[in-house]
């Protein structure tokens, strides 16, 4: 569906200084997937969705929609393209002066609808998300969440295959964060659209992408689904990223603590953080457990999690309880 080779994008900052703000990023996705790309604020993650529709003209590489390279599109080639690729803004970018309906109307009248196509087409997507209501009011006069519901139906109005969301609930509250996330997520079920989702929200990212690429220094350090990148990081660039990004406890910081025993942190995953393993620790093994840090969260609807305990074994208990916890397929990691 889309396929982007050894994309590179520089800008001139004064007569003999460039910044090299994507630098060689590869990646590829599926039609019908949500693929997240996440990473601090100066990463490069913007720069990269707006390559991929050219409203950024990529220094070298090759972005492929459909086996299609458009790299080299023509003015009117690529004006087709785009009406395939639709996107959406923090900022929402609707016209103030323009009703609900007239913004998502704005697209069809483009590309020269028909009047009375234009008025059904606009009413089929009012109804999809939930604002059939408020067609005849103005931006000024809806709620933030409900101006993001007008931006993407205003993107979905041409029929597009993908949508590129650039932190498109970064400006929203939870509440309305969570509506757009569900939102998306119809998006993909009802019309099988393929998202590209740029975010700094970790919340987002683990709650709706399938896959996730993380972004760091206009490079991607690691690509995987949602599951084995939060639970099984395999670099620790992405491991320290993450654990920055979510205010999970670092191992240094937790060794400021007194510990006599041995200190370890154990990642659970669909499979097992619902069990009472500790329990039966305890039970089954006598060993004194004592809990320092954890969390339980839901990435894609799938449980996971991680705890970081200290053990009170000898030492050849304590090793038994490990082995027992890898046996159950949990991660374990010693820290101390």
């Amino acid at each position: 569906m889309i396929k982007v080779e050894h994309l590179k994008k520089t800008f001139s900052t004064g007569k003999d200084s460039e910044f090299h703000a994507i630098k060689d990023v590869s990646f590829e996705v599926e039609q019908g997937e949500i693929y997240g790309i996440i990473g601090l604020s100066g990463a490069g993650k913007s720069t990269l969705v707006r390559c991929l529709n050219r409203l950024e003209e990529p220094t070298s590489g090759k972005i492929y929609i459909d086996d299609v390279e458009i790299t080299s599109l023509k003015k009117k080639e690529l004006l087709d393209m785009r009406k395939d690729m639709g996107m959406i803004f923090q900022n929402f970018n609707l016209f103030a002066q323009k009703t609900v309906s007239q913004n998502i109307a704005y697209p069809l009248e483009i590309s020269k609808m028909k009047k009375e196509d234009i008025g059904k087409r606009v009413d089929e997507l009012l109804e999809f998300v939930g604002l059939s209501d408020k067609k005849n009011s103005y931006p000024a006069e809806i709620s933030g969440g409900q101006k993001q519901r007008v931006a993407i139906a205003r993107a979905l109005a041409t029929n597009p295959q993908i949508l590129l969301s650039d932190e498109g609930t970064s400006a929203l509250d939870p509440e309305n964060t969570k509506a757009v996330m569900d939102l998306l997520q119809r998006t993909v079920k009802t019309f099988g659209t393929t998202i590209i989702l740029i975010t700094h929200q970790m919340e987002v990212a683990k709650e709706i992408c399938d896959r996730i690429a993380v972004m760091e220094d206009g490079l991607i350090i690691e690509e995987n689904t949602v599951e084995e990148l939060f639970a099984r990081p395999k670099k620790d660039r992405t491991k320290a990223f993450i654990e920055r990004l979510q205010g999970k406890p670092l191992g240094d910081e937790i060794l400021q603590g007194d510990y006599e025993g041995l200190v370890v942190r154990l990642r659970f995953d669909k499979t097992n953080y619902n069990k009472p393993l500790l329990s039966h620790i305890i039970l089954d093994k006598g060993v004194e457990v004592n809990i320092i840090a954890g969390s339980v969260q839901q990435l894609n609807k799938a449980g996971t999690g991680y705890l970081i305990i200290e053990l009170q074994g000898t030492s050849e208990q304590n090793q038994d309880v490990l082995k027992t916890l890898q046996d159950d397929n949990v991660q374990v990691e010693v820290i101390a």
